[in-house]
C-alpha cells in the first residue's frame, strides 16, 4: 500500500500519481515547478484529466481521506 508520503516523493521526481479509490480513472495529480517566467515562485500540486483529447488542469482538492489513504499509485494513461 502506498501513502501520500510515497505519492509526494514520486511527484517531486516528476511522476504523475492517482488513487485506486477515485471513480474517475482519468484524474491524476502532478507537480509544477516554476521557472523564471512563472508567476508562482514555489512548486505546487494540481490535478489533471483528459477531456476530448485535451489536458484540463484544475486546482487540487485533496480531502483528509485522500491524504490518509494508502491506495496511491503511479498514473498510467487509460
Amino acid at each position: 500500500m502506498d501513502t501520500f508520503g510515497w505519492a509526494l516523493i514520486n511527484l517531486k521526481n516528476g511522476m504523475r500519481v492517482t488513487r485506486r479509490g477515485w471513480r474517475d480513472k482519468s484524474v491524476y495529480v502532478e507537480m509544477q515547478v516554476p521557472d523564471e517566467g512563472s508567476v508562482n515562485t514555489e512548486p505546487y500540486l494540481f490535478m489533471s484529466k483528459q477531456v476530448d483529447g485535451k489536458k484540463v488542469r484544475f486546482p487540487i482538492n485533496l480531502s483528509c481521506e485522500s491524504i490518509m489513504a494508502e491506495d496511491w499509485e503511479l498514473f498510467k494513461e487509460p
